[in-house]
This record gives C-alpha cells, sequence and structure tokens, in this order.
C-alpha cells in the first residue's frame, strides 16, 4: 500500500510538473497535453458522477484515448476463487478496428491463465504491469497475439491497502509505453483510488449513520465541556428528549441534579483524565422520563493522542431489573420457606379473623395436627383451658393495636398432652400499615421446664442434704460419746446384774440411731458405690422372697422378669436397698392386700429398666411432686422417716441411672428405675458372702518389744470424746496423749517423735481437719500409722491416704472392740 501511495504522489507531482514546465523550458509537447488533459477529465468525471460504475466507460475511453491503445478495461476485484480475487471487467472500449477473435474473453477465464494470472498477485502488491509481447515467453506471447495485443500494460487500484480494481491498456503497432507515460496514466489510476476511497468512506458512514439511528442501545456524543453533539433516538426516547434538541446541550440539563452531581459528573471526570472507558449500572430520575434503570458505558473520543469528547452507550434495563427483581424476590422467599419448613419451633400464619393459612412441620410434631388438620381452623383448637378470657383479650388486643405479644402460653395437642410454649405473635404489615394477618413463632419449653424445676429440687435437696449431713456428724459425735461412756459403765457392772440388760438396750438404741445417721449422711454424701456386676433379677428374687416370709399373706408377689438379662455394674447392697425401699413403699400402699409385681426388661441399646408396681390406693398430683423430698412422708407419725425415696433415688443417680414415678389416685403407682447395662459377664453373685462370727474372748493387749504399753495420740475437738477414747483405750491397755487441735498434736510428736505409736484423728475439726493434720504429723514421722475417724459416709479426700497405706477409716459411732482391732493389725509388731 506504501508503494501504491508513493507512486501515485509521484506520479501527481510529474503531472504537475508536465502540466506547468518552467518558463524557459517551453509547453508540454502534444503527446503530453493530451495525458495531462485525459488525467484532468477523469478527476472531474470521477468528482462529479455520484457513482463511480456509471463513470467507468468515460473514463476508460479518455485514457484510452491519450494512452494510444485499442483497447482499455476497468475491471474490479472482490475476494473469491482460489487465488483468493475474483475478477469482473465493469467497462471496456476498444478502438474501431475489429479484434481478431471478434472480442475479449470473460475476465475470470482471462485471469485464470498466465501471465493473467501471475500478473493478478503482483498487482495485489502495489507494482505496475508494462509488458511488449516481444518481452515474454513464446506461449504467453502467443496469448497476447490471439488477442489482438502487441504491448499490455496493467495499473493497479489499491483502497486501504486492497487491491480493488485495476486498469488494463492493449494496443498494436508499438512496444511497451515509456515510463512517463505510465507515471501519467498512473495518475488517473491513482485517481480513480480516490474516488472508489471516498465512495467506500460515504456508504459506511450512511451505514453507520443507520445503525447508530436504528440501534436499540442509546447513544450520544458529548464535547469536552459536556454539551451534546449527536444524539440517537433510542437516547432521546430513555431520557424524554427529542434527540435533535439535544444537541448543543448539557447534559446536566438532561439528568436531575442529584444524579447528576453524584453518579455521571465524577464519572466522565474520570474518563477525562484517565482515558479510559467507565462502565456502570444505577437507577436515574429523569426530570421528563421519571425513574429508570440504566447500563451505562463512556469511552474517549480521540483525535490521536487527544482526547476531544467522551461517547456514551446504554441500555434502559429497568423491566429486565424488576423482572430480576421479581426473580430474586422469587428466590428469596423460596430460600424463606425452606428455612421456616426445617425450624426447629413451631410457625404459624392467620388472616386477621385468626383463621389459620400456614404451619409448618414443627407445629406437626409438636401439636399432633396435621397441616390439613390446621388449615383453616382457629388457634383455638390448641386451648387448654389454663387460661382465662382476660388473657385471650389482652393477647388480640395488643396485636389487632399493631404491635406485639410476647407470653408463655400452655395449650393441648392433638393426644390430649398438655406442653408449655414461649410465644411471639405479631402483626403482619404492608407497606401502608395496613394489617394483612398475624404470624406467631413458638418454642415448646415443655422438656426445659422439668429440667429447671429438676434442677430446683435438687438444689434444694442438696442444700437439706448439706444441712442433714453437718447435723448427722453432730449427732454422731454425741452417739459415741453415749457408747463409750456405756462401754464405761459395762466394765464396772457386776457380770449378772439386771443393769447390764439396761446397758444392752442403751447399745441398741444407739445403733438404730446410728443407722438413722447413716441414712442421713448417705443422702449428704452417698459416695461412690462398691461396683461389681449384679444381675438385677437375682437381687429382685430375693427381695421377693423375703417379702413372701415377713409380709401380709393377702398380698402377692408377682415376677415378670425378662430372661437372659445383661447385668449391671453397681454397688450390690445399695440396689438391694433400692429394691427393698420401692417393696416396702408399695406393701405400705395395699392397705392389707394386693398385688406387687416386680418386672425388668432391656431394650437392646444398652439400658435396662426394672419396675415396681402396686395396685394400691396410688397418689394425687400433690404428693406425687414431693416424694423425693427430704423428710417427706404419707406414713402415720413414727412409721417412716421420709428419707427412703430421697436415698433410693440418690443410689440411683450415683449408678448412672434415673428413676420416674407414675400414679393416680385410686389407681396405683409405678416407679420405674433405668440403669446402664454392663459390658462384661457375671461372675459369682456379689453380695453373698457368708457372715461370720465374731465372738470370742477378748484378746490381751498388743504391748511394744520390751513389754512397753503401746502409746496412742488422740486428737479431737470435742472434749467429751477425747475424755471417752483414753478411758476405754487405758481400760485396753493403752498409754494415751489427749489432745484437742492439730497444732497441739503436732507440737506433742516434735517434742518426742518417738514417743507415739499411733494417731486417732477426728476429721472434721475447726482449724485443721483430720488430713491436714496427718499431712503435718507425717512431716515429722512419714511412717506414722493413723486411725481417721468421721461421722460422714464417705469422703472421697481420704482414697489418697489409703492408697498411701498405715490408714484406716472409722465410721462414727463405733464399738472400742472394733477400734482395738484396727490398733491390733497396724501394731501387731513394733520395735522396742
Amino acid at each position: 500500500m506504501e508503494r501504491f501511495q508513493r507512486r501515485g504522489a509521484r506520479a501527481l507531482e510529474k503531472l504537475k510538473q508536465a502540466a506547468f514546465p518552467p518558463e524557459d523550458g517551453g509547453g508540454p509537447g502534444p503527446a503530453i497535453g493530451s495525458y495531462i488533459q485525459a488525467v484532468a477529465r477523469t478527476a472531474t468525471l470521477l468528482l462529479e458522477s455520484g457513482d463511480i460504475s456509471a463513470a467507468a466507460a468515460d473514463v476508460v475511453r479518455t485514457l484510452a484515448g491519450a494512452a494510444g491503445a485499442g483497447r482499455c478495461c476497468y475491471y474490479e476485484v472482490r475476494p473469491g476463487n482460489p487465488s483468493g480475487l475474483r475478477v469482473h471487467r465493469r467497462a471496456e472500449w476498444c478502438a474501431p478496428a475489429p479484434v481478431p477473435d471478434g472480442g475479449l474473453p470473460d475476465a475470470e477465464d482471462l485471469f485464470g491463465r498466465d501471465p493473467f494470472r501471475r500478473w493478478l498477485g503482483r498487482l495485489a502488491a502495489g507494482e505496475v504491469i508494462n509488458r511488449a509481447a516481444a518481452d515474454l515467453p513464446p506461449a504467453e506471447a502467443d496469448t497476447l497475439a490471439a488477442l489482438g495485443m502487441e504491448a499490455v500494460l496493467l495499473l493497479p487500484v489499491l483502497v486501504r491497502g486492497r487491491l480493488a480494481a485495476f486498469l488494463g491498456f492493449g494496443r498494436t503497432g508499438a512496444g511497451a509505453w515509456s515510463d512517463a507515460e505510465v507515471d501519467l496514466l498512473f495518475a488517473g489510476a491513482y485517481a480513480l483510488a480516490l474516488a472508489l476511497e471516498r465512495e467506500e468512506s460515504a456508504r459506511s458512514l450512511l451505514l453507520h449513520r443507520q445503525m447508530f439511528e436504528a440501534s436499540p442501545d442509546q447513544i450520544s456524543l458529548l464535547d469536552v465541556e459536556g454539551r451534546y453533539l449527536l444524539a440517537n433516538d433510542a437516547y432521546g426516547r430513555a431520557v424524554g428528549w427529542d434527540a435533535g434538541a439535544l444537541a448543543g446541550r448539557s447534559i446536566r440539563e438532561v439528568f436531575a441534579p442529584g444524579d447528576y452531581e453524584a453518579k455521571i459528573q465524577p464519572r466522565l471526570r474520570l474518563v477525562l483524565q484517565s482515558g479510559q472507558a467507565v462502565t456502570y449500572e444505577d437507577w436515574f430520575d429523569f426530570p421528563a422520563a421519571g425513574r429508570r434503570y440504566m447500563a451505562r458505558t463512556y469511552f474517549p473520543l480521540r483525535r490521536g493522542d487527544e482526547v476531544i469528547g467522551i461517547g456514551i452507550i446504554g441500555r434502559d434495563l429497568t423491566e429486565l431489573e424488576e423482572e430480576e427483581h421479581v426473580v430474586r424476590r422469587s428466590r428469596d422467599l423460596r430460600r424463606m420457606y425452606a428455612a421456616v419448613e426445617q425450624l426447629p419451633v413451631m410457625v404459624i400464619m392467620t388472616d386477621t379473623a385468626g383463621q389459620i393459612e400456614y404451619v409448618n412441620p414443627a407445629f406437626e410434631r409438636i401439636t399432633g395436627f396435621t397441616r390439613a388438620e390446621a388449615i383453616g381452623q382457629n388457634p383455638r383448637i390448641l386451648k387448654s383451658g389454663r387460661h382465662d378470657e382476660a388473657f385471650y383479650r389482652d393477647l388480640w388486643g395488643t396485636i389487632t393495636a399493631g404491635r406485639v405479644w410476647e407470653g408463655r402460653l400452655v395449650n393441648r395437642a392433638k393426644d390430649g398432652r398438655l406442653f408449655t410454649e414461649n410465644a411471639v405473635i405479631a402483626p403482619v404489615k404492608a407497606g401502608d400499615g395496613a394489617i394483612l394477618g398475624y404470624i406467631a413463632v413458638k418454642d415448646d419449653i415443655t422438656e426445659r421446664i422439668a429440667l429447671e424445676e429438676e434442677v430446683r429440687n435438687r438444689q434444694k435437696l442438696d442444700a437439706v442434704a448439706t444441712l442433714a449431713g453437718g447435723l448427722a456428724h453432730e449427732f454422731n459425735n454425741i452417739l459415741a460419746g453415749i457408747q463409750g461412756y456405756v462401754e464405761a459403765l459395762e466394765r464396772e457392772l457386776p457380770p449378772d446384774g439386771g443393769a447390764r440388760g439396761v446397758a444392752e438396750k442403751i447399745h441398741r438404741a444407739i445403733d438404730r440411731a446410728s443407722g438413722l445417721t447413716r441414712q442421713v449422711l448417705s443422702i449428704s454424701r452417698p459416695g461412690e458405690p462398691d461396683v461389681r456386676p449384679v444381675q438385677l433379677n437375682r437381687l429382685m428374687e430375693d427381695v421377693a422372697a423375703m417379702l413372701r416370709q415377713t409380709c401380709d399373706r393377702r398380698i402377692t408377689f408377682t415376677l415378670d422378669l425378662a430372661p437372659d438379662l445383661p447385668p449391671v455394674l453397681g454397688d450390690p447392697g445399695q440396689l438391694h436397698q433400692v429394691l427393698l425401699n420401692l417393696a416396702l413403699n408399695a406393701v405400705d400402699a395395699l392397705n392389707g392386700g394386693g398385688e406387687v409385681r416386680f418386672t425388668s426388661r432391656h431394650d437392646g441399646r444398652g439400658e435396662l429398666t426394672l419396675e415396681v408396681r402396686d395396685n394400691g390406693a396410688g397418689m394425687d398430683k400433690a404428693v406425687l411432686e414431693r416424694i423425693f423430698d427430704p423428710f417427706f412422708t404419707t406414713k402415720p407419725m413414727g412409721a417412716g422417716t421420709g428419707l427412703g425415696l430421697t436415698m433410693t433415688r440418690r443410689i440411683v443417680e450415683a449408678h448412672y441411672g434415673r428413676i420416674s414415678v407414675e400414679s393416680r389416685r385410686g389407681r396405683g403407682t409405678t416407679v420405674r428405675v433405668v440403669l446402664p447395662a454392663a459390658s462384661c459377664p457375671v461372675g459369682p453373685e456379689a453380695g453373698r458372702a457368708d457372715e461370720e462370727d465374731a465372738a470370742g474372748a477378748r484378746p490381751q493387749p498388743v504391748r511394744r518389744k520390751g513389754g512397753e504399753a503401746v502409746k496412742v495420740l488422740v486428737v479431737d475437738d470435742e472434749e467429751m470424746l477425747r475424755d471417752v477414747l483414753t478411758e476405754a483405750l487405758g481400760a485396753f491397755g493403752y498409754e494415751v496423749t489427749a489432745v484437742e487441735s492439730g497444732p497441739a498434736a503436732l507440737e506433742t510428736l516434735r517434742r518426742d517423735p518417738g514417743g507415739v505409736d499411733l494417731a486417732i484423728l477426728d476429721m472434721n475439726m475447726p482449724g485443721w481437719d483430720g488430713l491436714e493434720t496427718l499431712t503435718r504429723l507425717r512431716e515429722v514421722r512419714p511412717d506414722l500409722p493413723a486411725i481417721l475417724a468421721t461421722g460422714y459416709a464417705d469422703d472421697s479426700r481420704l482414697e489418697a491416704f489409703q492408697a498411701e497405706g498405715r490408714v484406716e477409716i472409722l465410721h462414727k459411732p463405733f464399738r472400742f472392740d472394733r477400734l482395738d482391732e484396727v490398733i491390733r493389725r497396724f501394731l501387731g509388731s513394733l520395735p522396742g
């Protein structure tokens, strides 16, 4: 293309020089003058004609006459044939002399063979073909001769770098054209190229204008001051203006001031400063067209590197945005519906009259009413009768006034079961505030209330147990003193005196009182069970067999026991006590006749269920709510302690189980105990060891090697117990030193570390208790044997000391012969 343009410029320059020679050089010759005239006429024809194809015939005739050609043709070139170009002859002029073969062949046929085919490619490169037949190979020369040509001249016409057309000249009687002639004729071809380019530009501009006007996109052009240069009809319709009336107006006039300053002006400024395009979407308020959602692209208009304006392309997306908003809202509603359907709390929606329009699956699960049963009904189908009319008037008055009601409701399920719920009920309002209906969100808190009640009961029980434990400990101290004084009296009584019978009765009374305190202490500190595999069926059989022998014969004891019942891991004595307590309560409820049924079953999932059922008098709700309270009893004065079920519950919970009671007045009572099954096989039945008779003559007192008496250090803050222990141990042959506190004991041991063979310490003392005192004593004497006396049923702190050895635990009150046995076990062999 550059070669073509350079040659065209050179041709025009030579044409100018030929047309206007130097004054002293004379005018152009006649031949040159004809060329100049022909090129000038060609330019005139091309300028005056609106259609180059129509002017082509005059152009080729004019140029042929100047070139002395017998034939001149104008060919148009289009992409097409295998060589990539298709040639069409659009105009032809021939001299009056006939052509030997009667005319030229078809252009495609002509340029489909050499040398013309080869020349076509060179023309596309911008070359000029100027050849005489004599200079060609014989075959190609024959081709020209057949066409009546002895010389051929082909001039390319390139438009925007492509071969758009070319001029072909042929003549006889002369050779190839001179360079001067070629340059002058090339000026005509170049003029033709400029005309074609102008025609294409005009056609392209027309097409662009038509596209600009017909485009559904909104297009406008602004100068750098923001004034409209041009706008199409789509843009005018979008902004509410006639497109023609926008020319010269500022864009500020078209948009609302707030939109222009916040959305448009900053982006226009950014395009002018950066030279980069900006694309965005937003809502706009047009004074003429109203509120519209628009997509906008601002791009720079350039002249070289200079930004001379801004182009705007946009599209009105209002309807699409509204549709997408509907789609988004629909999607949000679907998600919201799915969420409400999966909520664990109840959701109910009603109309303004209270008629149910929607319930979620949680409502169905909790109330028992299906969705089909509930829709169309009023929520009063759940009324329990627990709330008066004033309660419901307040509720409806709140929500119909447009406010939110929050509160607690007791409702009745379809099966008659009562349940408690926390409810929030709110009006559903339209945009103008009108109430469309109501929505209720309700949380079933029945189980939570039961758990809270259980926690309160447990806290109450713990408080009572703490008080009872403290009282029992003090009571044990008193019993221990009485026990000691009675034994001291017995030593002074004659063997066959009647007073010994009185002393024995005192012992039995002390044992009964001690048993009562142990029950109280078991409530306070049940301790860890002595765990081993226990076969519950065997325990139930034993209890039933024992009661058959001791209870009224009108009471029957029935066993309904699951075969192959797995064992539980537990304390056989405590579990036996549980079953016996429950069975005795059932017997008391029968009033002389009826049935007590023992049932066991295994759920296959690791839990065993035991039931003790009677068909006796039963209990009302008020009694049922208090049966596990300490010291609560329905038995006559003196017939019960009120601790049996309290202790039973503590034992069951210590075995990681749970206990529940069902009863109705006149319908009997069922007590159900659930315990975890053991995973180990059952060994020999626990709790069956034979008891051995411990009776026998009192052995001689133990002595230190060398015959000295064993030295015992007694530490107790109770003066009475210190006196009793000193007297009793002295009677057994021990040498006793008694002190009132831990620091006093430590001082005694420090004075004579070898002067103490055994320490007897009270566990519960002010200041240092028994454990702290023993710890301090063993800092002086690490091997010091010790007996810890406690009024509590169990103290887990003692386990660490028992694991170290040389520590024994005695529970108050204890007999002094038992104390003597423990001392002998410790001190059977001591250094002298």
